[in-house]
């Protein structure tokens, strides 16, 4: 499975490569052998479907958002949302 992955995303980067339209080259790295769920997981792909938000539902909530004191706002722990300026 692995090198099957791997020689897969060598394909790739050589498709990639030999189009003299990209301004970029590829190469490998630790990722070349993983299958696309292995990565997924690494992103914190959940499974979920995103969906689109309507213009306006998107300015209620920054609305709510910008009217909130994140400082004072309590987590599971108790604790506030906000820790002081470290230098």
């Amino acid at each position: 499975m692995r090198r099957d992955t791997y020689v897969k995303t060598e394909a790739f980067i050589r498709e990639w490569n030999n189009d003299k339209s990209k301004t970029s080259t590829m190469g490998h790295n630790k990722f070349s052998d993983w299958t696309e769920e292995e990565k997924k997981k690494l992103r914190g792909h959940v499974g979920k479907t995103v969906v689109r938000e309507t213009f306006e539902d998107a300015r209620d909530k920054a609305t709510a958002l910008e009217t909130l004191n994140w400082c004072s706002t309590e987590n599971d722990t108790g604790m506030s949302q906000c820790s002081p300026v470290k230098d």
